[in-house]
């Protein structure tokens, strides 16, 4: 299984971004979100392919229109599960949009 992280690289609209991320995650704190957007860490991380892999699915489909909507650039990394984020090289775990929808919809045609 892997993970998946997301991370704020710039967020012009602060405040928007902060609300596309609370409509995904609501029991996030503000002042989390805020701190992990300034320290470039992973606003958000997900383990694919367990048996909440719908749920999931949901989440980082929204997240990924609504942030770039809010005005925010954003970051994917995909990465073996036993690892953290700090201890993979960012450079070669990094992915796109376009990868990760394509990691999502061909899950859903195996299901």
């Amino acid at each position: 299984m892997s993970k998946i992280a997301v991370q704020i690289e710039d967020a012009r609209d602060l405040p928007r971004a902060l609300s596309a991320l609370r409509e995904v995650e609501p029991d996030a704190s503000t002042a989390d979100l805020r701190a992990r957007i300034a320290a470039r860490a992973p606003v958000l991380e997900y383990t694919l392919f367990r048996n909440d892999y719908p749920l999931v699915a949901s989440k980082l489909r929204a997240i990924i229109q609504s942030l770039p909507d809010s005005g925010a650039t954003l970051r994917l990394f995909e990465y073996p599960e036993e690892d953290s984020f700090e201890a993979v090289d960012q450079s070669t775990h990094e992915i796109s949009i376009e990868t990760l929808n394509n990691i999502l919809r061909s899950a859903d045609e195996y299901e």
